[in-house]
């Protein structure tokens, strides 16, 4: 078995000497890793720096959203609402809180602005219809819908002549 070890370190020595200039930085370090650390070590390294960095990510809030509750990774804002008797006495609790236009973080990296107030509602709606009156391209719906750029039907159809063109069918017929 030491022949077997020893056999192997020089094979790895002359092809590391040999494809240096080939060989990317991580190859290096990886290389380095195997040699001075034990694999549960690298491992835990690994695991913790990945979670720092989710961690960070959801930690890390744009500047341009209103104010809301703070969420835990992964589940999002899951717990504020699963022991709530009411859930809709729950949101006017947290717009007492943090006014009539918050913001919620789902689960993973989307971010929900909720309008509480009716004139949030209708500043929303009525005075600035044209920026709020489509929905967003989501991936998840385009997938299901067989891949397509922008979704036709009604339902997911983001706005524009094509949609309103199928809304006054779908209404004629």
């Amino acid at each position: 078995q030491r022949q077997l070890v020893s056999a192997y370190a020089s094979f790895s020595q002359r092809f590391q000497q040999q494809n240096r200039s080939k060989m990317p930085a991580i190859f290096e370090l990886v290389t380095m890793a195997r040699d001075y650390v034990d694999l549960w070590t690298f491992l835990l390294a690994m695991c913790t720096y990945l979670l720092l960095n989710v961690l960070y990510l959801f930690l890390q809030r744009p500047s341009n959203l209103p104010p809301g509750p703070w969420t835990l990774p992964m589940v999002g804002a899951w717990p504020l609402f699963a022991f709530a008797r009411f859930i809709p006495a729950r949101f006017t609790e947290l717009a007492k809180k943090y006014g009539d236009v918050m913001c919620l973080r789902g689960a993973g990296p989307v971010h929900i602005v909720i309008l509480s107030g009716y004139s949030a509602i209708r500043e929303a709606l009525v005075d600035k219809a044209d920026h709020f009156s489509s929905r967003i391209h989501d991936l998840f719906v385009a997938n299901i819908r067989g891949g397509e750029e922008t979704p036709l039907g009604i339902l997911f159809a983001v706005d524009g002549p094509v949609w309103k063109q199928q809304r006054k069918f779908a209404l004629k017929n």
